[in-house]
């Protein structure tokens, strides 16, 4: 049950990390796409990739299940590990890849991929031979690696990302999901290492495994909010959680066999590589990765085997020749790398060739799958508004140094000469739009005129200030936009100038962005329960 458990973790918080990146047109789409993933993984691996795993296709069948019907460690092992690298691998693929290049990536782990890495990292195995000792700690996490960078970059970015000679951010509206993936893999991918790759009994794990995975999440945390402060100027919370996220990678590989102050100092000097790698990968390289698995479980994996190498013992497997160690180590990584690129790269060739491609078309990816694809309503929520704490905040100024926007007679003033004068039982709408900090005061000044009812919405926009400068992963987010809520009133007894006049007293800083005010005059009102009809219409005793 805890190998079960562990993997549900490990999935849910690998799916959450994924929604989190991507927008709502999109979020039923990408939860399929994983089950694709998982299905086909799994009935790769079970009827193919078993049996080469095991050396024999015919021989593995024969082993799934022992005499008694209990299922082989092996089976499970390979199953899990497939399912987990499909999973992670294809985050970086959100928006913009055909639902196809998912199964035939999750098909070509399942059936290649796994099983051979299992083949050359056994005992007497390529790998082993040469020296490059790995229980899969490594294996993994560089696969997820590489299968992203490969896909990614032959898929190419998402629609926005590239343009204007700019690199842009697109932030979704799901950005809270990924600090549920951050939680759920805390305790999930600490479980998998040692109960799946392991193989070790949670009764039995050293208490230094407890204290160590608990630490060097919380150390990388704080380390990357202050280097995240002194860099940015700002504390980004994204990459804040991607740095807890490689914590929790390395601390799960590494917990009970290197000395804690080493893994310690590691993590602090991998912090702001990640945050360079990250950038890098965005500005340099062009490789659009939503949830930055690339540089998460690459950095991780390049981090692990190097402390290995270090402070691991190897004279137990491989006598007192070090260096073998060493240098078997490096070319055992480069060549995993090598090849499971090649295999990655060949399976995206054959869906291409096969297919329609493996990009979506620009309309596809525009609407979004969940309604280009699935035909699924559409959801387009969620239009990425700059952080309000952005713009300066005004002080409010006494009603009593205000100018009047209307002489108390009804007449235009001299700066408001094209002003409408009201004429008398006049059904007039007004809408204003303002900021969502000047809400509160304005209701009071309505209510308090006599406005018996309003309709209030929350919308984005922008005017004059073209909007703010807001950032996401050390990138400048690319809009113009700025939350704004509407309120629209529709009067006849109370006059112009006194409304004006109290939406001035809410509302004047006088400062750029204070509001707007649309005045229109309303043709006719009726009422549905009554019937009754405009200024009649509006009258409630």
């Amino acid at each position: 049950m805890v190998v079960f458990a562990s993997l549900a973790l490990v999935l849910l918080g690998a799916i959450l990390g994924e929604m989190a990146f991507v927008s709502d047109k999109n979020k039923t789409s990408t939860l399929f796409q994983k089950l694709v993933v998982l299905t086909c993984a799994a009935i790769a691996y079970s009827f193919v990739g078993f049996g080469l795993s095991q050396g024999n296709l015919v021989q593995g069948w024969s082993q799934m299940f022992s005499s008694s019907g209990t299922i082989s460690g092996n089976l499970i092992q390979g199953l899990v590990i497939s399912i987990v690298i499909g999973v992670f691998a294809t985050n970086a693929l959100a928006e913009r890849s055909q639902t196809l290049v998912y199964g035939g990536l999750a098909v070509a782990i399942g059936l290649v991929i796994e099983p051979l890495v299992q083949l050359f990292l056994q005992s007497d195995g390529f790998f082993a031979k040469m020296g490059f000792l790995d229980n899969q700690t490594i294996s993994i996490q560089l696969a997820i690696a590489v299968i992203a960078f490969v896909s990614s970059k032959q898929i190419g970015a998402r629609l926005g990302k590239y343009q204007n000679n700019k690199v842009n951010a697109l932030p979704s509206a799901n950005l809270y999901l990924v600090g549920f993936s951050v939680l759920l893999s805390w305790i999930g991918w600490p479980l998998f290492i040692q109960t799946i790759l392991v193989q070790q009994a949670t009764t039995a794990l050293h208490a230094k495994f407890f204290f160590v995975i608990l630490l060097i999440p919380a150390i990388n945390f704080v380390v990357a909010m202050i280097i995240s402060k002194l860099y940015y100027h700002y504390i980004d919370v994204v990459l804040v959680i991607h740095a807890t996220t490689l914590g929790v990678l390395s601390s799960a590989s590494l917990s009970t066999q290197t000395n804690v102050l080493v893994l310690i100092l590691a993590n602090i000097l991998s912090v702001p590589l990640l945050f360079w790698l990250i950038e890098w990968l965005d500005k340099k390289a062009k490789i659009d990765d939503p949830s930055s698995v690339i540089a998460l479980f690459g950095l991780s994996s390049l981090q692990v085997l190097i402390l290995k190498m270090l402070f691991s013992n190897a004279t137990a497997t491989l006598g007192s020749n070090r260096l073998q160690w060493f240098l078997g180590s490096v070319i055992g990584y480069l060549l995993l790398a090598l090849g499971i690129s090649v295999i990655a790269y060949v399976t995206l060739k054959i869906i291409s060739y096969t297919t329609h491609g493996i990009r979506l078309s620009v309309m596809e990816e525009t609407v979004g799958k969940d309604s280009s694809i699935f035909h699924l309503p559409a959801n387009f929520q969620g239009l990425p508004a700059v952080n309000y704490g952005k713009v300066p905040v005004m002080e409010q100024v006494d009603a009593d140094q205000l100018t009047p926007p209307v002489e108390s007679d009804g007449n235009p003033s001299q700066s408001n000469q094209g002003a409408q004068v009201e004429a008398s039982g006049v059904i007039r709408k007004f809408e204003i739009l303002t900021n969502p900090n000047r809400f509160d005061r304005l209701v009071e000044e309505l209510n308090a005129i006599g406005v018996a009812g309003m309709n209030v919405s929350n919308v984005t926009g922008f005017g004059i200030q073209k909007g703010h400068s807001s950032y996401y992963r050390g990138l400048e987010v690319d809009t113009n936009f700025l939350p704004k809520i509407k309120l629209e009133v529709v009067v006849n007894t109370i006059s112009t100038t006194e409304m004006l006049q109290a939406i001035q007293r809410a509302l004047y800083t006088g400062h750029v962005g204070d509001g707007k005010v649309f005045i229109s005059t309303i043709n006719h009102v009726v009422r549905v329960s009554t019937g009754e009809q405009d200024s009649q219409a509006l009258e409630y005793e």
